[in-house]
């Protein structure tokens, strides 16, 4: 499926977060962004645990995502960004204390220097974004962690690079909207790296006979040099892609 987008303004010219659009049932939204922006706007915990972090970088690339993330599920909650009650997730996927209204699922990706959040109404999204990086390793990646018929399809292709990515950034984006990360096992389901994306087979634990129908994947738009792409369980959820991240302050 492809993904509804509206026209992408300047991040200069976001417009503020009480004029964004609602998410409507069957819809899910995605924000993208810099890292480079001004972090701010998270609790004090989430403060203190930036700053026992040893990297200047990882400190600054979470304080920013979660900031970005904050404003954009307060909209939709209708309270103020710090009291969006986010909790650590059984397998370190974040997620909102149980009994907020409406029910919202969302996700959270950066690499590099850019960022995407996605969020839905009563669906969990998964969205991952990645970097194009020259991997002289590229195809030990592709033995290790894809199953043989998407190594066969990395192999085959006519730029073997973005066929790896392109794999690489569906098959996390499923892993993350099941929500068991790799304990599902990257190599016990399928997806394409073509147009459309497609989960082709799922044959994790728990997987039911025609699960690879529930879910829809599809390719987000990313600036050059990157590759981005989101999952849902979900066979017709439509794709709103929102533009830039509320900024902060």
């Amino acid at each position: 499926m492809n993904a509804r987008s509206a026209p992408v303004e300047p991040e200069r010219s976001t417009l503020p977060p009480e004029s964004q659009a609602p998410i409507r049932d069957g819809e899910v939204h995605v924000w993208h962004g810099s890292l480079n922006a001004a972090p701010g706007g998270v609790s004090p915990a989430e403060e203190a645990l930036a700053r026992r972090m040893r990297s200047a970088r990882r400190r600054r690339e979470f304080l920013v995502c979660r900031g970005a993330l904050r404003r954009v599920l307060a909209v939709p909650l209708g309270i103020e960004p710090l009291a969006v009650p986010i909790l650590a997730g059984a397998h370190g996927k974040p997620s909102l204390a149980p009994g907020g209204r409406p029910a919202l699922g969302f996700n959270v990706s950066h690499s590099g220097e850019r960022f995407v959040v996605a969020a839905a109404v009563g669906m969990e999204p998964g969205v991952d974004i990645e970097r194009i990086r020259t991997r002289r390793s590229l195809f030990r990646l592709a033995r290790r962690f894809f199953s043989p018929a998407e190594q066969e399809e990395v192999a085959a292709a006519p730029d073997p690079r973005h066929a790896f990515y392109r794999i690489w950034t569906r098959k996390e984006a499923v892993i993350k909207a099941d929500g068991r990360g790799v304990a599902i096992g990257l190599d016990r389901f399928d997806v394409n790296a073509g147009e459309p994306p497609a989960l082709l087979d799922a044959r994790w634990a728990g997987a039911a006979p025609d699960e690879a129908a529930r879910w829809s994947l599809h390719s987000l738009d990313a600036v050059p040099g990157y590759v981005a792409a989101l999952a849902v369980r979900s066979p017709a959820a439509a794709v709103v892609v929102r533009g830039a991240a509320p900024p902060s302050g």
